[in-house]
């Protein structure tokens, strides 16, 4: 099978290293490494929560988008795309999917009750998309 277009998608987690040299590994064509950037209402900090009303909300969260960029941008080789989009992790890579042949991502493999409570961004992706996933574990 040939994957001329493959996005791997990944949380900047311990798996992350694994998830893209697995892409790069299946990968005959053009590679996209993203990592979602979810909307967040709240931000603790070790002076306490910062809520969206509060004046160092915009400032966390611009300093967490540039940290997730800058940490893609280390990923990325000569030819790969690098993005960040903003969003709910699961509605997002749906839509990196509509232009590329597979997904490559990692599980926490979360078993019984976390995964119950906190549910499985790759288990909702391998379910919902259109093209083939490669999960790495």
């Amino acid at each position: 099978m040939s994957f001329q277009r493959v996005v791997a998608c990944v949380d900047l987690g311990e798996a992350t290293v694994q998830v893209v040299r697995l892409a790069r590994r299946v990968c005959e064509g053009s590679l996209v490494i993203a990592t979602v950037a979810p909307e967040r209402i709240v931000f603790h900090t070790e002076k306490g929560m910062v809520t969206r009303d509060m004046p160092d909300f915009a400032a966390l969260e611009a300093a967490e988008f540039d940290r997730q960029e800058r940490a893609i941008g280390l990923l990325c080789q000569d030819g790969d795309d690098g993005v960040v989009p903003v969003g709910q992790p699961v509605a997002e890579i749906l839509k990196l999917a509509a232009d590329a042949d597979l997904l490559v991502l990692a599980t926490h493999g979360r078993r019984g009750v976390d995964r119950a409570l906190l549910g499985s961004v790759a288990e909702e992706v391998l379910r919902r998309s259109p093209i083939p996933v490669l999960i790495a574990r």
